[in-house]
């Protein structure tokens, strides 16, 4: 139940979800609502336009990194490294023109493409076994329709700032989280 994308401590809040199942609850769960808030890679959109649009993979990769203590020897952190680079590529290979789409669309999708799977994947597989579960906000047509707003608009959760206000103005007197 502890996968290396999640902190270990993450195991404790799965003690509540048998609870919720045995009272008949399900979870509907918000994760990467960050995508319709114009907040992946956005260290990629501003230090790396060049290397998206020649698709420069070691490049993507430097800016992508954050930085942790380094547990690998020189080998197996070559060895993941090079993973890393093949699987970059083989994404890139499969995204539209950056000019096609524009420069923060491209890194949207590109993060809807490596980081839902890789870690929205595990961790759904994960909470598939304790809680009957539901995450809108990677639902095909929820991304679609958060694809159609400009990039300015979804940046710094104005979508979601500007649909509170629209269907629901007593709920703007709560933070978002």
């Amino acid at each position: 139940q502890t996968i290396l994308v999640e902190p270990s401590s993450s195991y404790l809040k799965l003690r509540y979800y048998p609870k919720l199942r045995e009272a008949g609850r399900l979870m509907i769960d918000g994760g990467f609502g960050e995508i319709a808030r114009r907040q992946y890679l956005n260290r990629v959109v501003k230090l790396g336009r060049r290397a998206l649009r020649s698709r420069n993979s070691v490049r993507l990769l430097q800016l992508m990194r954050s930085q942790r203590a380094d547990i690998f020897s020189p080998q197996i952190a070559a060895l993941l490294e090079g993973g890393a680079k093949q699987s970059l590529e083989k994404v890139l290979d499969e995204m539209p023109a950056v000019e096609s789409i524009g420069v923060e669309n491209f890194a949207d999708l590109l993060a809807v493409r490596t980081r839902v799977p890789n870690y929205g994947g595990p961790e759904q597989s994960r909470l598939d076994t304790e809680i009957l579960n539901f995450m809108p906000l990677v639902q095909p047509s929820f991304l679609h329709a958060a694809f159609g707003v400009p990039p300015k608009a979804r940046a710094n959760a104005g979508l979601y700032y500007s649909v509170i206000r629209k269907e629901c103005l007593p709920l703007t007197r709560f933070p978002l989280v």
